[in-house]
């Protein structure tokens, strides 16, 4: 028995901390040639990973105004990485006594469009076109020429994706009254949850260009008590 005012002894158990696995991104393997516009590609692709992993990526519509700040530093780091691969554009491939391919990955669409986050779901809907952009012109096949389609295409593409992070994301500046800068704003969806499968599906239907039609969704069934 303890001794009257002396405290009692409370045991302390250690229990190791075991951490769950983290998300598993599935990615689309693809080739690129022109190691100018690779630093882009490789860039885009690493960042749109990012806001999967991201906080802002847990809520429905809000943005996190570091991940803000962020994705200003994104779109500013993206515009001298192009310029600069636009500025020193110049042909002379067959300079090099081999042929490089480089392999880029990017999430797959399923993996887009099973993003919780609206403002990043739609900026990642937006690089997709990006990266999609860089591998579709004949420059993307040689190895250190962009031809003018492509330049004029992918500055159009980035374009895009500075106006919409300067009016859908914002630069997470602290304002007034303890708010921030984060954009435009788009409506909460605080009570919907996240949605499991999402409205978009799980995947997209990739086929080759041709007269054929696309294939259509299944007719929707009649509906039961």
């Amino acid at each position: 028995m303890a001794e009257s005012g002396t405290p009692q002894t409370t045991e302390l158990v250690d229990e190791l901390l075991t951490p769950t696995g983290g998300k598993k991104i599935p990615m689309h393997p693809r080739a690129l040639q022109n190691r100018r516009l690779l630093p882009s590609g490789a860039f885009v692709s690493k960042f749109v990973c990012w806001m999967m992993e991201s906080e802002t990526n847990n809520v429905g519509s809000s943005v996190d105004p570091k991940d803000a700040s962020n994705t200003q530093l994104f779109k500013k780091t993206l515009r001298r990485m192009w310029d600069r691969a636009v500025k020193f554009n110049r042909g002379g491939g067959q300079s090099t006594d081999l042929e490089w391919t480089h392999p880029v990955s990017f999430p797959t669409l399923g993996a887009l469009q099973g993003m919780a986050n609206t403002p990043f779901q739609q900026l990642a809907y937006v690089l997709w076109d990006v990266f999609q952009t860089l591998l579709s012109h004949e420059g993307s096949r040689m190895q250190v020429f962009i031809d003018e389609a492509a330049i004029d295409e992918l500055e159009d593409r980035i374009l895009e994706v500075e106006e919409f992070i300067d009016t859908e994301i914002g630069d997470g500046s602290k304002k007034d009254g303890g708010k921030f800068n984060l954009g435009a704003g788009m409506p909460t969806m605080a009570r919907l949850g996240r949605l499991v499968p999402t409205p978009q599906g799980g995947k997209a239907t990739v086929s080759e260009p041709s007269t054929a039609q696309p294939p259509t969704l299944p007719a929707d069934t009649a509906d039961t008590d």
